[in-house]
């Protein structure tokens, strides 16, 4: 065989095992964006592969941008493997909301190696399970305009009372205007997964109405909540995610409204699952 042809060869041979670059992701894999509900606290989205390429496939970068958002959303990890037909989803912390902006369509950047020797930097638009991202931006915003002219605690200790044979936890919401033109309205307080809303004679209360409005000029207020518990089932606590967290109905004069997610402090927090497990006759501490 002459020189030509095994230089030839040669070149054949790297060809074929050399790595592809392309920024479509591969055939068979889907992007999908959702929340799980310990997301939705600690502000994170899940980005989930589902990897139908018939290769192992290993992600090495990611990051997300969305116009909703001021920067990118970066993933914290180095690299992770997807075997073939399996789905993975990856946490990706999010940005600050740019509440400025046009909200635009999500899109995932990420490095990629299939085990068939396929590589490269791919660009694709994941679905958006259950359209989370307008409800995020519509959370993110809400919160920006009422945080700009009243900020909203729940750091002091529940007092509990009996009230109609209830147990009940009072539970304060502090109101410090930030001296800011404009106002909140406050109207009412919703159930959460663990405590649910009563009266002031003890009565079911869903929701509770509030009926306050803050303006940012106004001197300091608090705003007192009566809750239940809702359910008595010991795995209820244990499991717990969200049932502390409270939804204020409000409306701010920027022209934002709907659920405000008031998240208890530690101790709060704490109180008021010994709260529900002394109403229900479970073991405290």
């Amino acid at each position: 065989m002459g020189r030509i042809s095994v230089v030839f060869l040669a070149l054949l041979v790297l060809t074929g095992c050399a790595t592809t670059s392309s920024a479509v992701a591969p055939d068979g894999l889907t992007l999908s964006v959702y929340q799980n509900r310990t997301d939705v606290a600690a502000r994170k989205l899940e980005v989930s592969f589902l990897n139908d390429t018939g290769s192992v496939l290993t992600v090495t970068r990611l990051q997300l941008t969305a116009g909703q958002f001021i920067g990118t959303a970066v993933w914290p990890k180095e690299s992770t493997t997807i075997p073939a037909g399996v789905t993975i989803s990856l946490p990706v912390p999010l940005p600050d909301p740019d509440c400025t902006a046009e909200p635009t369509e999500a899109e995932v950047e990420f490095d990629y190696r299939l085990a068939d020797g396929r590589a490269g930097t791919a660009v694709a638009t994941p679905v958006d399970t259950l359209q989370r991202l307008p409800g995020i931006r519509q959370e993110d915003c809400l919160a920006v305009s009422v945080a700009s002219i009243v900020t909203v605690t729940m750091d002091a200790a529940p007092r509990v009372s009996v009230i109609a044979g209830r147990t009940i936890a009072e539970i304060d919401l502090t109101l410090v205007p930030t001296g800011a033109t404009g106002s909140v309205t406050f109207e009412s307080a919703s159930s959460t997964t663990l405590l649910t809303p009563v009266s002031p004679d003890g009565t079911d209360a869903i929701p509770a109405p509030i009926s306050r409005t803050i303006a940012g000029a106004d001197e300091p207020a608090t705003v007192t909540l009566l809750y239940s518990p809702n359910r008595c089932d010991a795995h209820a606590i244990a499991e717990d995610k969200r049932g502390t967290i409270v939804p204020v109905a409000v409306s701010t004069t920027d022209g934002f409204s709907g659920p405000l997610y008031v998240s208890a402090a530690d101790d709060v927090r704490d109180a008021l699952y010994d709260v529900v497990r002394t109403a229900c006759g479970l073991p405290t501490g």
